[in-house]
């Protein structure tokens, strides 16, 4: 009853050792009944408004000077990954030694792909709505952008592979009435943050001109030294003709784009939509010192942001940008600390080793015995031909015009006789042609 007079509700009537305000528990009420929030993220919400950290000690922050507006930098406003490789910060002096052993540890993956229902009508324009921050943070810079855009026709987008709808409305479907049909991002791929200067609005589905573009915006950010592992889900087309293409980019972003190697792979849930020569060439299975990666974490991002074209797509240019801008970077801050920040139960306030990296190691330490096990029961059994193999893979790996060793060898007419249908592109006389197939019958 005393609590209750000082308007504290209690969590539970007995040994009651947590409380709530009247005032909190209303504004709760509320929040839910428009927003229908829930209870477990409208706490986790309030136990951030002390520092964005998930704890509710109040710290003071450290004044980083008085500066003008005009001197923030293109992307410095990110949160940036501390798990990423960057030179003279987190890599050891010799990284760049091609005789360096460990190589792959350097290895930046990226993944390329385009949210479908991030859209924004045709409302307003840029001049009339300006956005506040325009490309200090996540978003491309909006002005260049639309210059570029403004020198690009309708191009020929076709698709030599199966299923990738992206190719298939990539001039022309779902994009009257909107100024902005979907939003195209590229991320780092092992822990999901967005990179700066690294997402842009798309007009007419998913173009190569757009993706280029936005592409070759965050490779501005990149030391040119780092081994490259792109992935996009139409990366068996996009990489076509990307040297020339990348040439035909305006001047501010196009001398960065042609310093890196890059390999090209398909994430590993979207290749099985693609034909079996995609399913050898871009498979990250078969590809040297990318370990378990599946590259799909993309995905995650999109999950979180889809939501927001509820309220974006009403929006005008400049609105729409500073909110992609805020969600953006309050995923990063969640990926970061999740990442790297853990703080201890208890009485006791000290940073441990993030939930994330703590959890990655266990599952990797599990695994590796599992797979170590694995390899030398597979190994006794066919002792012969183990050194044959490894040379295989060995020799593809340092020359991939040598004889792919993980391409099987075609042998599957019996199969077709057996189920008494054949390719549309099957000739008695010579063979097999093509690739399509008929409906059996």
């Amino acid at each position: 009853q005393q609590l209750m007079r000082r308007s504290w509700y209690l969590a539970t009537l007995e040994f009651p050792g947590t409380c709530a305000t009247f005032s909190l528990c209303n504004t709760f009420h509320k929040m839910t009944l428009e927003g229908k929030c829930t209870s477990y993220n409208y706490h986790k919400g309030i136990t951030k408004l002390s520092n964005n950290l998930g704890h509710l000690d109040t710290k003071v922050c450290g004044n980083d000077g008085v500066r003008k507006v005009e001197e923030t930098r293109q992307g410095e406003l990110v949160v940036l990954c501390p798990a990423c490789p960057h030179p003279g910060i987190n890599l050891p002096d010799n990284w760049s030694n091609p005789n360096n052993p460990k190589q792959w540890l350097y290895m930046f993956f990226l993944a390329i792909d385009a949210c479908f229902r991030l859209k924004r009508k045709l409302i307003s324009t840029h001049k009339k709505y300006p956005p506040l921050q325009p490309g200090w943070a996540y978003m491309v810079d909006p002005k260049p952008y639309q210059e570029y855009l403004l020198s690009v026709t309708d191009q020929d987008e076709m698709s030599t592979c199966t299923g990738l709808a992206a190719l298939d409305y990539a001039n022309t479907k779902f994009s009257k009435g909107y100024a902005q049909t979907r939003l195209g991002m590229c991320c780092w791929a092992q822990h999901e943050m967005v990179r700066k200067n690294a997402a842009g609005a798309l007009q007419k589905g998913e173009r190569y001109s757009n993706m280029d573009y936005i592409v070759a915006s965050w490779l501005r950010h990149l030391y040119h030294l780092l081994a490259l592992v792109l992935s996009y889900d139409i990366v068996c087309q996009w990489s076509k003709r990307c040297i020339s293409r990348m040439a035909a980019l305006p001047p501010n972003v196009r001398l960065h784009a042609v310093f890196f190697f890059i390999k090209f792979v398909i994430p590993k849930l979207h290749i099985y939509g693609h034909k079996l020569a995609c399913q050898i060439l871009y498979s990250l299975n078969f590809m040297k010192g990318v370990g378990r990666t599946d590259v799909e974490g993309i995905e995650h991002t999109w999950a979180n942001m889809g939501p927001v074209a509820t309220s974006t797509k009403e929006m005008g240019p400049g609105s729409s940008l500073d909110a992609l801008e805020d969600h953006l970077g309050h995923w990063n801050w969640g990926r970061l600390s999740n990442l790297v920040f853990n703080w201890s139960s208890g009485h006791t306030k000290h940073l441990i080793q993030g939930k994330l990296l703590h959890k990655r190691c266990i599952v990797a330490i599990q695994e590796l015995a599992l797979q170590e096990a694995s390899l030398e029961w597979f190994s006794g059994e066919q002792i012969a031909e183990i050194p044959l193999w490894r040379q295989a893979v060995e020799d593809f790996e340092d020359n991939p015009s040598k004889p792919n060793p993980f391409e099987l060898p075609s042998s599957g007419t019996l199969l077709y006789l057996e189920f008494g249908c054949f390719p549309s592109s099957y000739c008695p006389r010579h063979g097999f042609t093509g690739y399509q197939s008929s409906n059996c019958r």
